[in-house]
C-alpha cells in the first residue's frame, strides 16, 4: 500500500500524521511544504502524484470546492480514492464521481468520521434492542471555531446528516433555515418524529442527542456517551484512526466502504435539497 495525499492543512496534516504512522504514506501535494514529514517527497503540483505509479491510492483534504476536480481526475488515473467531505457540493458532479468509480471499478471512500468513532456501533446496538424505546426526537449541536471556506451547512452538516441517514433511513421531509455562519437543519422521519441539527461556527462543542420513549443517550465531545438509565461509556480510541485502516482494508479486499460513494452522495442530496429550500423560501 501507498498513499499520495493531495492537502496537508488543517485536517490534512492529520491525516499525513496517520498514514505516515501505518508506513503507508508515499507522497505529499501541498502549496507549502509539510515540515512534519520532512522524508516524503513533496509537490506543489497535485498531478506529479498521479504521474507516481506507485500511489495506488489517493486521498483529498483540500478545500471542498475543490473535491470533485481532484477526486474526478484520480479516479480516471485508475486511483482508489478517500476524500474528504463533503463528496461534493454539486449533486450533479457527485452522482459523476459515483458512477465513475463504479465505471473504473476503483474504491470510492468519503470522510465521515463519525461512523468510525467507537460510540456508534454501540449506539446503533442500544436504539435497536429497543433499550431506548421509540424514538420521539433528536438534537445534534455541532461547532467548530474553524471553516472550510464554505457554509456551516456543507462544512458541518455531513457529519450529522450522515449519521442520521444511517439510523433512521431518508427524511420524508426536509426544512432549513439560518445563514452561512449558523443555521439549523431540520430533517422529519415521521409525521410525529424529526431531528434537528444545530450548525455554527464559534467554541468547539458537539452533542448528540436521542430521546426515546424509555430513556435518553447523549453523546457530548468530551468523548462520553451517557444513558439516563444511569450508564455511562467512555472512548479513547482516535475515530480517524479506524478511518484510516478501514480504508485500506477496503483497497485491498476490494469490498466497498462504510460511507462509500453511494452513501456520500445520499449526505450531498439532502444538503442541496436543504440549500435549494431556503433559497426557495425568500423567493
Amino acid at each position: 500500500m501507498c498513499v499520495g495525499l493531495i492537502g496537508v492543512g488543517r485536517w490534512g496534516r492529520h491525516l499525513a500524521r496517520n498514514f505516515y504512522q501505518m508506513g503507508v504514506l508515499g507522497a505529499l501535494s501541498d502549496l507549502h511544504h509539510p515540515s512534519l514529514f520532512p522524508m516524503v517527497p513533496w509537490s506543489q503540483d497535485p498531478s506529479a502524484l498521479l504521474k507516481n505509479k506507485a500511489l495506488k491510492q489517493i486521498a483529498i483534504a483540500t478545500p471542498p470546492d475543490t473535491h470533485y476536480f481532484f477526486a474526478k481526475e484520480a479516479l480516471l488515473a485508475g486511483r482508489d480514492v478517500f476524500v474528504e467531505k463533503p463528496l461534493c457540493l454539486v449533486l450533479d458532479q457527485a452522482e459523476e464521481l459515483v458512477a465513475l468509480a463504479q465505471r473504473q471499478g476503483t474504491i470510492l471512500m468519503v470522510g465521515h468520521l463519525l461512523h468510525y468513532h467507537p460510540c456508534i456501533p454501540l449506539l446503533k446496538k442500544i436504539i435497536s434492542s429497543g433499550q431506548l424505546g421509540e424514538i420521539q426526537e433528536v438534537l445534534a449541536v455541532r461547532s467548530t471555531p474553524h471553516s472550510s471556506g464554505t457554509s456551516a451547512l456543507w462544512d458541518l452538516g455531513p457529519h450529522d446528516v450522515s449519521l442520521l441517514l444511517s439510523l433512521f433511513g431518508y427524511p420524508i421531509d426536509i426544512f432549513f433555515e439560518g445563514g452561512e455562519r449558523e443555521c439549523r437543519l431540520m430533517l422529519a422521519f415521521t409525521a410525529s418524529f424529526q431531528a434537528d441539527i444545530v450548525l455554527r461556527t464559534g467554541r468547539r462543542e458537539q452533542i448528540l442527542s436521542i430521546v426515546g420513549s424509555l430513556a435518553k443517550a447523549t453523546f457530548s465531545s468530551n468523548e462520553v456517551l451517557t444513558l439516563t438509565s444511569g450508564e455511562i461509556f467512555r472512548f479513547e480510541e482516535e475515530p480517524l484512526r479506524r478511518e484510516c485502516e478501514h480504508f485500506l482494508e477496503c483497497c485491498r479486499t476490494r469490498t466497498p466502504p462504510l460511507t462509500e460513494g453511494n452513501e456520500a452522495l445520499e449526505v450531498v442530496r439532502v444538503l442541496q435539497c436543504a440549500e435549494e429550500k431556503r433559497f426557495l423560501a425568500f423567493v
